[in-house]
């Protein structure tokens, strides 16, 4: 039974059912009798380029998971050298303004923290902007 209740595969897999009840043996002089043999033709070629379609799809789909996955992975690492850098700053920081002042180191952990916060500030704007951002 086709019905467009189903899910595309069980679906596909039902017309390929109707497609080879058509071309046995059993229907082929009836579907000759009726003038059908190029509608069955059409169908099962819909069919094929139908399923060779989903099919590619279903792969670019699962590739996009497996990549969305590896960036994830990617992320994590990501934030976890960030922690390093920002806990490796703030100790400079802490240092240099108050255990041992020193100005110029000071001011170079400034600007390093800076250029490291412009593009984060920037993205945040962006998020923001669009409704993404989360405190």
């Amino acid at each position: 039974m086709l019905t467009t209740n189903l899910a595309y595969t069980e679906n596909t897999a039902a017309i390929y059912d109707v497609i080879d009840n058509l071309e046995s043996e059993e229907y082929a002089d009836e579907i000759t009798l009726a003038g059908a043999t190029q509608q069955v033709a059409d169908l099962k070629a819909a069919n094929e380029d139908f399923d060779k379609t989903y099919s590619s799809r279903t792969a670019e789909h699962y590739a996009r998971i497996n990549s969305a996955t590896e960036i994830s992975s990617t992320h994590t690492g990501m934030e976890a050298a960030y922690a390093d850098v920002a806990d490796i700053l703030n100790a400079i920081y802490i240092q240099s303004l108050v255990l041992t002042p020193e100005e110029e180191a000071l001011a170079e952990v400034m600007a390093i923290a800076n250029e490291i916060n412009a593009p984060i500030t920037q993205f945040a704007q962006i998020l923001a902007r669009r409704g993404m951002w989360v405190k």
